[in-house]
């Protein structure tokens, strides 16, 4: 019997995307445990420091300060090297040699590098791509390397064999900006970005109750993830108020944020204190997202699985999301005087606040990978699905 293998691009990292594929391939290896016909393989993403003279020559020819923690002012950073045909070659275009013949690669990045797109045409792999946005989205790349990926991306799509996304807001840019036929899309939505084993652990946290309110936000970007603009909401409040408040910022770097009394800012928190974090997420009151643009948030999918309610931006294309039980949906355009008044709302009606806890627990088992994965193999085992070429 011929095995059929399955190699998923980036599986070895947990934190890019949200570790998507790390959490995909977890999923592909049980969906795939009763199909002796299916072989699930990882190719690796390589770290910076595993491709420091690749990171170089392109920090050089881009003028991008790629080895530093220099960000814009809006806390972006600009340099765009992950997502580059340099990096792409130094991971998956130097394991391509060892992939067979016509086996299929998952990608979770829009772009798979030159070496990978000539051994598409010379092996006959076939690729899908597992994406929560297009470049054309990612508004934070630098001018100077915008166009170069833009192109790039461009030629990975046109080898592609299908497309998996996140929801249809991701499926109409590729149609429309891309010229991708609408039968190689297929929407999926995510899973949970935590194992079973941490989620089981997290939820056996004891929380404390008491009269104040504790939110919290993880997100890497400050202005993108609404921290700020929650910042300036909870200034809006009587300090008796404020008093009863604490604001837990899971990500950004300490010196990106104000100084205020009632925020507690974590900086990063790594894989060694992972357990850590899913505990005061746990613990938390509500998880907060006030941003004006996601994909599908992975933190509002932990919060949840948690059972921690959460208040989220009504944000358009995220597949039910802010529908869920046990989510508050803040309406667009985001106004400083209604976030506050909400914040006063929940810290005088703690009942309330119970009900939304207790609608959360109550279907917290609802945001798994597995049907994703199914999907997902089953689209990619299938003979007939194939994204346009041309």
């Amino acid at each position: 019997m011929t095995r059929r293998a399955v190699f998923v691009y980036g599986a070895n990292d947990r934190h890019f995307q949200s570790g998507r594929m790390f959490h995909l391939r977890h999923a592909l290896d049980a969906a795939a445990a009763d199909r002796p016909d299916v072989a699930v393989g990882t190719i690796p993403y390589r770290f910076t420091n595993q491709v420091l003279p690749v990171a170089a020559a392109y920090s050089l020819r881009y003028g991008a300060a790629i080895l530093s923690d220099r960000r814009a002012a809006d806390g972006y950073v600009y340099h765009g090297f992950g997502f580059s045909d340099a990096y792409h070659d130094a991971c998956l275009g130097a394991a391509i040699d060892g992939v067979p013949d016509g086996a299929v690669i998952l990608s979770g990045c829009q772009n798979i590098g030159r070496r990978a797109r000539a051994a598409v045409r010379r092996k006959g792999l076939r690729v899908f791509f597992y994406i929560d946005a297009t470049v054309r989205d990612l508004v934070y790349l630098g001018p100077r390397v915008r166009a170069a990926i833009l192109e790039a991306e461009a030629e990975s799509y046109r080898l592609a064999a299908g497309f998996f996304v996140y929801h249809e807001g991701v499926a109409a840019s590729l149609r429309r900006d891309y010229g991708v036929d609408p039968p190689a899309i297929t929407v999926v939505g995510k899973g949970v970005p935590a194992n079973a084993e941490e989620v089981r652990a997290a939820r056996a946290v004891p929380r404390v109750s008491g009269t104040s309110l504790t939110l919290m936000t993880v997100g890497t970007h400050p202005r993108r993830k609404g921290v700020l603009r929650l910042i300036e909401a909870i200034d809006r409040l009587p300090a008796d108020r404020r008093a009863r408040l604490r604001y837990v910022v899971a990500g950004p770097a300490r010196r990106e944020l104000p100084t205020r009394d009632y925020l507690a800012p974590l900086g990063f928190l790594g894989a060694d204190q992972r357990a850590h974090l899913l505990a005061l997420m746990r613990r938390a009151d509500l998880g907060v997202l006030l941003s004006e643009w996601e994909g599908l948030p992975g933190s509002i999918y932990e919060f949840l699985a948690l059972g921690t309610p959460c208040w989220m931006s009504d944000l358009p294309d995220l597949g039910g999301l802010t529908t869920r039980p046990g989510v508050i949906a803040e309406p667009l355009p985001l106004d400083p005087a209604r976030l506050s008044g909400r914040l006063a709302g929940l810290l005088d009606d703690r009942a309330a606040l119970g009900g939304l806890r207790a609608a959360a627990e109550a279907h917290w088992d609802g945001l798994g990978w597995q049907p994703v994965a199914a999907r997902v193999l089953d689209t990619v085992l299938a003979d007939h699905v194939e994204g346009k070429r041309g």
